[in-house]
């Protein structure tokens, strides 16, 4: 099943978030500078020239799961880094030019996106930098040049050996490069100079060798914080689905913890089975027909993909499970289904609840659902006993 991909207000929003944090802060620098209205016209000309060829790179750069390896990122992280990348422009805007930690920027955005976000907008904003603080040629050259070798060299320092090299190297170019451009610019560099082009090494090398693995990694694991964040009690999707059905928010939440718990003793991933179990009945909430409308309301809900992809599985009406994290959930959601209406209907003891278990799984068995999941004899075995011995309802 195929969902044609429409705009996505969140990804929209941080768009938004993008282009406003480089217009409000190059719109301060130009007060502090006394721009002209023309001056400061053609500022906010070539922002909004660059920011469609920015905006076409992430979502190009999505498609390719090449941002936190997930087509569904809301962009938020990216929004995150430029608008902290902008806090920083501000900030150093006050330094003396040539002697700014420039390279800043392209490594904060490699942290926050892939390396070709992060060299581009590195290098645009470093760009932004020197036209509102009235930069010369020469300065741009050389912020132009510590911008693409730190975001090229950025993608080296998710290995720890090479962190400490990378960082001394990053110290050495942001004293050897300004000193050499001012110099040639004014034939002469001054000792405070000198001290600022050593602060600005420290500070790089600073970030390179302690901060950047950290933001790198909290990127690289978008997918698991986002699965955190979707099953909270706080979480709008969460809190519509509880005011939707107490219900169905329970068995839900049922669902989802027994799927966690069993995915942990199997060795598959528990935060897509926790996510997955609670959000499978997602397009009951939605209409007819079930499937689709789930499917899309996760998909505006920027959900990562391998969860959308259980949603296309929903009970295997247009897809039988492709993973044995949707086995899982498959199993677990039919078999809940089925205890909750025979206790409806008469007050069944333990034993009755196990012969159901028993029945009901292998009834899904027979029928070929989880032929394509990749989930082992002995693994159903053993979600099969596990499910006859649980109390299955609170």
């Amino acid at each position: 099943m195929k969902v044609q991909e429409k705009i996505n207000t969140y990804r929209v929003l941080s768009c938004m978030a993008i282009l406003f944090s480089a217009i409000i802060a190059s719109g301060i620098l130009c007060l502090i500078n006394d721009f002209r209205f023309d001056e400061v016209f053609c500022v906010i000309a070539v922002i909004l020239g660059v920011m469609p060829v920015i905006f076409f790179e992430m979502a190009y750069e999505r498609r390719r799961n090449m941002i936190s390896n997930n087509i569904q990122t809301s962009y938020q992280r990216i929004a995150e880094g430029f608008f902290l990348c902008c806090i920083i422009m501000l900030a150093i805007s006050f330094m003396p030019e040539f002697f700014r930690p420039v390279m800043l920027f392209p490594m904060i955005m490699v942290a926050f996106s892939n390396e070709t976000i992060g060299i581009v907008t590195g290098l645009f904003l470093n760009v932004l930098l020197a036209m509102t603080t009235g930069g010369s040629f020469h300065e741009l050259l050389a912020y132009i040049l510590l911008s693409t070798i730190g975001g090229t060299l950025a993608k080296a320092l998710r290995q720890q050996e090479y962190r400490v090299m990378i960082g001394f190297l990053f110290l050495c170019l942001n004293v050897l490069f300004p000193s050499i451009f001012c110099y040639w610019t004014n034939e002469g560099i001054t000792p405070v100079q000198l001290g600022y082009a050593v602060l600005n090494g420290i500070l790089t090398a600073i970030y390179a060798i302690f901060v950047y693995p950290k933001n790198k990694e909290k990127t690289e694991q978008e997918i698991t914080y986002s699965y955190v964040n979707i099953l909270a009690d706080d979480y709008s999707q969460v809190r519509e689905i509880k005011n939707y059905s107490m219900t169905e928010y329970l068995h839900a939440r049922k669902v989802s913890d027994l799927a966690y718990k069993y995915a942990r003793m199997l060795g598959l991933k528990a935060d897509l089975a926790a996510a997955a179990g609670f959000y499978y009945r997602l397009g009951r909430m939605e209409g007819e027909p079930f499937v689709e409308n789930g499917v899309k309301k996760a998909d505006e809900l920027c959900f990562p993909e391998e969860l959308i992809q259980i949603l296309k599985e929903y009970n295997g009406e247009k897809s039988l499970p492709s993973t044995p994290e949707s086995a899982l959930v498959h199993i677990i959601d039919g078999v809940l289904i089925k205890v909750e209406l025979l206790e409806q209907q008469v007050k069944s003891s333990r034993w009755n609840r196990e012969i159901l278990v028993h029945q009901t799984l292998n009834e899904f068995s027979s029928s070929g659902l989880y032929d394509k999941s990749g989930l082992s004899i002995n693994a159903f075995i053993k979600i099969r006993e596990l499910l006859a011995r649980e109390e299955l309802l609170s």
